[in-house]
């Protein structure tokens, strides 16, 4: 080859390899200032999650003070009841920020028994549940059905699916917990006896802020508990469940037919080859 191709076919070459070069360069910094970005948007969670929660404990404690002092009028009573609804709805809200976050940074991941899951989110709600006088059943495996997973994160996504239940269930109701572990994949499942919800209505469940009213509530309900239009929060309980599953390469859905009750699902793979015998 002539001198003069041999120098042009190396200077194309060292050209090109700059060029690739600066693109990596550019590539590896925007990929840093995403990361960067989303620690900030994680610390922010954080912060503000903190600071909605700290007026809001407080308020807490000076009614529980009020309270304390001795009897006080109906319209008093009925003032400290809301605001102390209003300020427990900002405390779910500001612990689910912080549960989001935990989410967006992917989890604490690590062998899960999901057996162990499902039962602990049935006792966290236990005490729900006997406030509404609704009965809570569970139902796993014989054998253990393990996942590679975060289990708080999971726990906390099965507590909000129960919880809805439970606000939604009739008195003397029952929610029902399963777990099904098959081909590869567990499923959960939290059935309940509620009034059920439209296909429009389930449409919007998984949305961030997607409130959704039932077309018949329950009620009534024991004395002192709200009814379950007061309860339906911000909705960002169903739009954690959906991100918890997600970022475990899950699904989550419901089945409904309106007056016939829901049940909402969560699935995940499992580790396979990973099923042992319950411990005795």
């Amino acid at each position: 080859a002539a001198p003069e191709t041999v120098g042009s076919t190396h200077a194309f070459k060292q050209k090109a390899g700059d060029a690739l070069d600066h693109r990596m360069r550019a590539m590896a910094e925007a990929a840093e200032r995403l990361r960067a970005l989303q620690r900030e948007q994680e610390e922010a969670w954080r912060f503000i999650s903190h600071d909605m929660r700290a007026p809001q404990a407080s308020i807490l404690t000076l009614i529980e003070r009020q309270r304390s002092r001795g009897p006080v009028d109906a319209d008093t009573v009925a003032w400290l009841d809301r605001i102390e609804g209003h300020a427990r709805r900002t405390l779910a809200l500001a612990e689910g920020y912080v549960h989001l976050a935990r989410v967006r940074s992917g989890g604490l991941r690590g062998q899960v028994a999901l057996n162990d899951v499902l039962f602990d989110a049935v006792d966290q709600q236990w005490a729900l549940a006997g406030a509404r006088q609704v009965r809570l059943s569970s139902e796993v495996p014989e054998a253990l059905c393990v996942a590679h997973a975060d289990g708080m994160l999971l726990t906390r996504a099965l507590v909000n699916l129960i919880d809805n239940a439970i606000k939604f269930s009739p008195p003397h109701g029952t929610v029902r917990c399963t777990l099904l572990c098959q081909e590869g994949r567990a499923v959960f499942t939290v059935s309940d006896e509620g009034p059920g919800l439209d296909p429009e209505a389930q449409a919007a469940l998984f949305r961030p802020f997607g409130v959704v009213a039932s077309p018949a509530l329950p009620s009534p309900v024991p004395d002192g508990l709200p009814s379950a239009a007061a309860v339906q929060g911000a909705g960002l309980g169903l739009s954690f469940v959906r991100s918890v599953a997600d970022c475990h390469g899950g699904q989550v859905g419901v089945r409904s037919t309106p007056g016939q009750g829901a049940a909402f699902w969560l699935s995940l793979p499992i580790v396979p080859g990973a099923s042992l015998p319950m411990p005795t």
